[in-house]
């Protein structure tokens, strides 16, 4: 559990008549407040997280490479990025390893 709600639990309020703790006034305007913090937090990451290795960056890289691709290699390539893992090795590649990598598709062998 994490140590903001802990700290919020920890503060809550007995309530007698229910038989529960509740978070009452600034409490929970506080509580709300963390949580609110922490989901912002959440998809910030995520959408960081979907930025990186996206195809358009493979693409650039692709065409700055000082190596004559063809058409159906670059149809094949595009393909490959279409999955994140592709993307991601291709673009952590050496130069050398990626003309390696468009060699072997316009050979066939991939």
């Amino acid at each position: 559990m994490s140590t903001t709600i802990q700290a919020l639990k920890e503060r809550a309020k007995p309530n007698l008549a229910r038989g529960r703790n509740e978070l009452k006034g600034p409490d929970l305007s506080e509580a709300v407040l963390v949580l609110a913090e922490a989901s912002q937090a959440r998809m910030e990451a995520r959408n960081e997280a979907r930025q990186k290795f996206t195809i358009m960056e493979c693409h650039d890289v692709l065409e700055a490479m000082d190596v004559d691709i063809g058409r159906l290699a670059y149809v094949k390539l595009m393909t490959l990025f279409q999955e994140k893992g592709w993307r991601e090795a291709f673009l952590h590649m050496s130069d050398a390893r990626r003309k390696d990598l468009v060699e072997s598709i316009k050979e066939g062998e991939l």
